[in-house]
């Protein structure tokens, strides 16, 4: 994300906030972060460029974590910000830490639901911020798709993430979809921060095969170990992280996603319609932030 369009988001941002009501608690890890982008944006400005340097040099790490913060949540709700459920979502997100160091919090969890309802929104279809978590549909989907999102911290809560996922869904009468987030899981104890250059695959490439081994592994075991709940049929495993990418070095996201479904479900079409809407908007592989 170039920093004009990071600006104009924080406009953006503040605008939704007042207009909702919702603020800052004083001790907000995320207010801090947003403290430190501001104040880098506005060093921009006033420094010539070895001052600015030698300034945030020194607070690398600190700067790193902000710009993440920042950017993925005012990107996300400058996507939402017509949303009717906002409001309740934002003040659970903000209640939080955001920080990409890997580490559970329920924060991150309700900003899962937003990212992925913000991604699918900016796939073409209209989403709504409603249980099971999110609702989809038009776009050429056949009827709304509910999802429930999980954003696990453990691998042994994944089986039971699934099974309440699906029972959530038919709770509130949709056919649909579990969303799996596994950063978590698979960037355990990665607490500093990414740098992508340092491995020889792409982070696509990473993310790819960790979504799709976990996919079969889960296959594999739900029928083995879990013989009386439902089969997985309906489940998209997701990435998302950023990193340190190129030279001259700056931080990129990457993202991806695997979706499992089986041929003789009825919503196999739409979850085809969804898949590929979701890979063509990310075709573009690592973006800049």
């Amino acid at each position: 994300m170039g920093y004009e369009k990071l600006e104009g988001n924080l406009d953006q941002f503040d605008e939704t906030l007042s207009r909702l009501g919702v603020k800052f608690e004083a001790d907000s890890l995320i207010k801090k972060d947003f403290e430190t982008a501001r104040e880098f944006l506005g060093d921009r400005t006033a420094l010539a460029e070895p001052e600015l340097r030698a300034k945030w040099d020194e607070r690398f790490k600190e700067f790193y974590h902000s710009q993440i913060v920042v950017s993925r949540l005012t990107d996300a709700v400058r996507v939402l910000r017509g949303q009717a459920n906002l409001k309740s979502r934002l003040t659970q997100v903000l209640g939080g830490s955001l920080t990409q160091d890997f580490r559970p919090e329920a924060s991150k969890d309700y900003f899962y639901e937003l990212e992925l309802a913000a991604l699918w929104k900016e796939c073409g279809f209209e989403v709504d911020l409603a249980e099971p978590d999110v609702v989809i549909s038009g776009n050429g989907l056949s009827g709304p798709l509910g999802v429930a999102c999980k954003y696990p911290s453990s691998w042994k809560q994944i089986h039971d993430h699934v099974s309440k996922g699906y029972r959530q869904i038919t709770r509130h009468g949709y056919e649909g979809l579990v969303a799996i987030g596994l950063e978590q899981l698979v960037c355990d104890g990665m607490v500093n921060y990414l740098d992508f250059r340092q491995n020889e695959k792409s982070p696509l490439q990473i993310m790819e095969r960790a979504t799709s081994e976990m996919m079969t592994n889960l296959i594999a075991a739900r029928a083995r170990d879990y013989p009386a709940e439902l089969p997985i049929d309906g489940l998209m495993l997701t990435m998302s992280a950023v990193g340190i990418l190129g030279n001259p070095p700056q931080l990129a996201s990457a993202h991806y996603a695997t979706l499992q479904c089986d041929q003789n479900n009825p919503r196999y079409s739409d979850f085809g319609v969804l898949y590929r809407a979701m890979s063509t908007h990310y075709r573009t592989g690592e973006n800049r932030l």
